[in-house]
């Protein structure tokens, strides 16, 4: 009977180590399973934040990219409006001095507009502040309007020359200055974010 008694203690021992055994494998088992969520976690959110920090430097890129494009093209058409404004100038002197009608006709105004035309075609055109573009272009509009009309007879040279020069001096003192202000804030911005201009 103290067999029995002894046996019935040694395996109810036996049953409390393989419990314990099966309790501690058990929470050895599910601390696996959770540190194997919390690196999936964070491996997904890893991931996530070092897409999003990509993406806003692709993002950040393109537009210094842009601003950069658009810079060069502004400069460009400043330039070019520059030297038409010194052209039309000297045409407005030209037939207000007044030559014969054939030396008109035979050196006419040619205003250099190949940036003006190429905008056409450039993405970067629609980045240029409307104002700029639509004064630009009226002006343009105006003074080969002006042109033509002297050449034509319709107006008098020196009435001409006169239209001429008011639109050009309109240019030079209100819209050249504020393109080359515009163009100053746009090159301090990309010399700001260490983009190269010049």
């Amino acid at each position: 009977m103290q067999q029995s008694s002894s046996a019935a203690t040694n395996d109810g021992h036996r049953t409390h180590e393989a419990h314990a055994k099966k309790e501690g494998s058990g929470i050895k088992e599910s601390s696996f399973w959770i540190s194997q969520i919390f690196m999936i976690l964070a491996t997904v959110l890893g991931v996530y934040l070092a897409a999003q920090e990509g993406l806003n430097q692709a993002i950040i890129f393109d537009d210094l990219t842009s601003r950069q494009n658009n810079y060069y093209l502004r400069n460009s058409l400043a330039s070019e409006l520059q030297s038409n404004l010194i052209q039309a100038r000297d045409y407005a002197e030209f037939v207000k001095s007044p030559p014969s009608r054939s030396a008109i006709k035979m050196f006419p105004l040619k205003l250099d507009l190949f940036v003006w035309e190429s905008m056409r075609y450039s993405p970067s055109a629609l980045e240029t502040p409307s104002q700029f573009i639509l004064e630009i272009q009226r002006y343009y509009r105006e003074i080969e309007d002006i042109r033509g009309k002297i050449e034509s007879s319709a107006y008098a040279p020196h009435y001409g020359a006169e239209e001429m020069k008011k639109r050009t001096e309109r240019m030079e003192k209100e819209v050249l200055p504020k393109l080359l202000a515009n163009i100053d804030t746009l090159r301090r911005y990309l010399k700001e974010h260490n983009v190269p201009v010049d």
